[in-house]
């Protein structure tokens, strides 16, 4: 499960959520976040989330698929996601 965050859903994708796929027990999911630049990794540990942030040149590795293998930065480089000056796209 992927969840993009977006100024509209902070609150609902950072908190709400979090019970909501805890009460389902989904065993991990990730919430992209392209204004920060950062995708915090969630992984169900006896009932509760456990929480990974990564970011810039970092690595996902998906213990649901061990076979997938991300890089942070090569993610919002094909999303090429311009959010604020402080992130301009590249080029």
């Amino acid at each position: 499960m992927v969840e993009v965050v977006s100024p509209e859903s902070v609150n609902r994708d950072y908190r709400y959520k979090r019970t909501e796929y805890a009460a389902a027990e989904i065993p991990e999911y990730w919430i992209v976040d392209p204004m920060l630049n950062k995708i915090s990794v969630l992984r169900l540990d006896e009932g509760l989330y456990e929480e990974t942030v990564l970011t810039d040149n970092q690595q996902i590795v998906s213990q649901v698929f061990p076979e997938l293998r991300l890089n942070i930065g090569d993610i919002f480089a094909a999303g090429n996601i311009f959010t604020s000056p402080e992130n301009p796209p590249q080029s």
